[in-house]
């Protein structure tokens, strides 16, 4: 069982809630990914908030896949700003690995490793490029991501970037 069930053209779907935790205060965000893992692989079924939802099954991780195989994912955002959800743009997601180990504090899995690269809004300049590691019938349970944000003309680049996010805590809500 998951967390909530959503019904979306018509079909029942069965969905757990995916948040980002603020590691410096622990603070959970207000809005939240509903997502969900079949046969097919792993599926985003909308986005809540307390002023928005948006509901649409798009899939997130294709398993079974191939290293090398690639697809199509339309990238659901949250913007803080105007605090509604939205598809930002679609993205060219590639399989570059189908078993790598991640090591976290809870455990170590072995993956499915995703790559896709996001360009930033029209009036920013960078891009970030992320690995998602996820696991069949689990989940993501880490990323990697790296970008920078390029400097004008002579001026040096102005920040590049770096960072690992890995799984925290994870519950087992029934066993098979």
């Amino acid at each position: 069982m998951g967390d909530t069930a959503v019904t979306i053209d018509g079909v029942l779907y069965d969905a757990f809630l995916y948040a980002t935790k603020n590691p410096t205060n622990g603070a959970v965000s207000e809005y939240q990914w509903l997502v969900a893992n079949d046969e097919e692989g792993h599926w985003t079924l909308g986005g809540v908030s307390p002023t928005d939802t948006l509901l649409g099954r798009t899939l997130r991780c294709k398993y079974p896949i191939e290293k090398g195989e690639t697809y199509e994912m339309p990238r659901l955002a949250y913007n803080l700003i105007d605090q509604r959800w939205c598809y930002a743009d679609t993205l060219t997601v590639t399989c570059v690995e189908d078993s790598a180990w991640f090591h976290t504090e809870t455990d170590s899995f072995q993956c499915v490793v995703y790559n896709y690269r996001m360009v930033f809004a029209e009036d920013v300049t960078g891009l970030l490029d992320r690995y998602e590691y996820y696991v069949p019938d689990i989940g993501k349970v880490g990323l990697y991501d790296g970008g920078y944000m390029p400097g004008w003309g002579s001026v040096p680049a102005r920040r590049s970037y770096k960072w690992k996010t890995e799984l925290v805590e994870a519950v087992i809500l029934n066993e098979r």
